[in-house]
């Protein structure tokens, strides 16, 4: 069984590191919409390591 406190602690504290230098490096001629989201980017690819080590085939809700 996963520790998944453990896994979304790693997963959050990459995306730390990750997101500012990703801003930074972007293309930023489109427009954007500044949305606020109701997941975080950490707490989505948390989701997503899990749904992927679970063996299922299909991501339905």
């Amino acid at each position: 069984m996963h520790n998944s406190d453990a896994v979304f602690t790693d997963i959050a504290d990459f995306c730390q590191v990750l997101l500012p230098a990703y801003k930074k490096h972007r293309i930023s001629n489109f427009k954007t919409k500044n949305r606020a989201y109701r997941f975080s980017i950490g707490e989505v690819m948390t989701i997503i390591i899990f749904f992927y080590q679970s063996g299922f085939r299909y991501f339905k809700m």
